[in-house]
């Protein structure tokens, strides 16, 4: 979806730059055409699934009760799977419905992000259309607060009136840290792709602080968001700055930084200018980042990858390893805590081998280390069709791998022209059985992604399941998956 956001007033962003509101880029230790990558399609298709939920909102009819939709689901999550080889069966998922606030069934905006930590801490926004005293509509946002002690939504104040579309980034080490995203209600039509709205939080939504742009930030649509510790990484498909800023440095921009206490930004992807994209794709506690760039071959026409480390937050970068294969895509841990085989866990890489039209889907996992990487393949799941699979990652944010380093993995099972998206079978890899399992909870059909989290080596996913009415409704669950059943082989 193209991003709508306005411009922040550049009065209120002189903090940002130093004497002579110059732009600092910071250049680092490195030695080494734009367009959208395969692995950019597939990060930002969370975001593209919501587009067309938001769209099916107002498009789509045939009315049914939400309340049978309920009893189907829970139904059919535990309906067995037909397979002729009856592969085994991961036993360690549970599944529960999330009770949403009150007049967020049939909002199609409501964005739920589940944050890592012992709390259960759960953020929404949403968008509520109301009348105004104009024609206009005016789309009012609200955000709330869910927690494991109280089992209930606690709507805090926004600190702004109105949003078209929101998303919470939960910071990855500090729960009650979060950075709220908020596109203004501004047409389109006019500036397709516009920077929202950015706002911290360090307690919860009590309070909010502005995060303003630089005054030389540039529309880009779809942006990504991290947050680490109260560090603040944007990454984009295309530069963020003009040219002449990111010159002195070969800087690529497609990766910004600052700290959301003192908004001081820079550009963090110094030397990487004839980079395709350069992804940020993991953080680790103590400024650890790990960036995948992907750099075009003038010859073959590929994609090839390389993995690039960074120990102070960008500042500088080393490259570690190539990844194989044409147009690469690597899967990472979130968790925060998945330190161990080179400071990453298992990496898992999703590439084009060699063949004809182009080649075919291969696997492989490797760990980085001082020596390099040696990738060693795997094979895909099996399965009883013909569609072709992917890490769930591409639809679930930061849901490529589970618990014990395993790999999650989607296979469309089935697809209709009014499904919003196939119903998906999850299968998982277990590193401790050597073998591909399948996960007793499905994704249905019209799913919409929403988030993960971990706690204590536990990964939680939210995500809703959309009931095409002619006021669409939408019933929200999480699934969790748990080391138990995955630390010895069977």
């Amino acid at each position: 979806m193209p991003d709508k956001a306005d411009k922040a007033d550049k009065a209120d962003k002189a903090d940002i730059f130093d004497d002579g509101d110059e732009f600092v880029v910071e250049t680092g230790a490195i030695t080494s055409e734009r367009q959208l990558t395969g692995q950019q399609k597939l990060r930002r298709g969370a975001l593209a699934v919501l587009t067309v939920l938001v769209a099916a909102f107002f498009l789509l009819g045939g009315p049914s009760a939400t309340s049978s939709l309920l009893s189907s689901l829970q139904a059919a999550f535990r309906q067995p799977v037909a397979s002729a080889k009856a592969p085994p069966r991961l036993d360690n998922v549970s599944l529960d419905e999330l009770h949403v606030p009150l007049s967020t069934t049939d909002n199609l905006t409501t964005h739920y992000s589940p944050a890592n930590g012992p709390d259960g801490l759960i953020y929404a926004c949403w968008s509520q259309g109301r009348a105004a005293t104009t024609p206009a509509l005016v789309h009012a946002l609200h955000v709330a607060l869910w927690t494991n002690a109280t089992h209930t939504w606690n709507e805090v104040s926004a600190p702004v009136a109105a949003a078209s579309i929101c998303s919470i980034v939960p910071d990855r080490e500090r729960e009650q840290s979060a950075l709220l995203v908020a596109w203004p209600t501004r047409d389109a039509a006019t500036v397709p792709c516009q920077l929202p709205q950015l706002f911290h939080t360090d307690d919860a939504g009590r309070d909010w602080n502005n995060v303003p742009w630089p005054a030389e930030a540039q529309p880009a649509c779809n942006p990504s968001f991290f947050l680490a510790a109260g560090r603040l990484y944007v990454s984009a498909t295309t530069p963020l700055l003009p040219t002449n800023l990111l010159q002195p440095s070969a800087a690529a921009g497609f990766l910004l930084t600052t700290d959301t206490g003192l908004i001081f930004w820079k550009v963090d992807d110094a030397g990487q200018a004839g980079d395709t994209s350069f992804q940020l794709i993991a953080l680790r506690p103590g400024g650890k980042l790990l960036a995948e760039a992907l750099r075009a071959d003038g010859n073959s026409g590929q994609e090839q990858g390389t993995l690039w480390e960074s120990d102070d937050t960008g500042a500088h970068w080393s490259a570690s390893v190539s990844l194989p294969g044409n147009a690469p895509q690597v899967s990472v841990s979130s968790d925060p805590q998945a330190t161990d085989h080179g400071g990453w866990g298992y990496l898992y890489v999703t590439f084009l081998s060699e063949g004809t039209g182009g080649g075919h889907q291969s696997l492989a996992y490797g760990t980085i280390t001082t020596s390099g990487t040696l990738w060693t393949p795997l094979p895909l799941p099996m399965a009883d069709n013909t569609f072709p699979g992917r890490p769930m990652g591409s639809l679930v944010p930061d849901g490529s791998e589970g618990p014990l380093e395993s790999m999650l993995y989607l296979l469309p099972e089935s697809s209709s022209a009014r499904a919003l998206s196939p119903l998906y079978m999850p299968w998982v890899w277990d590193t401790a059985r050597g073998e591909w399992l399948l996960d007793s909870v499905y994704l249905p059909a019209d799913t919409l992604p929403q988030g993960s989290a971990w706690n204590n080596g536990t990964l939680s996913i939210v995500f809703s399941v959309v009931h095409q009415g002619i006021i669409p409704s939408t019933v929200t669950f999480i699934s969790t998956i748990t080391p138990n059943g995955m630390r010895n082989p069977g």
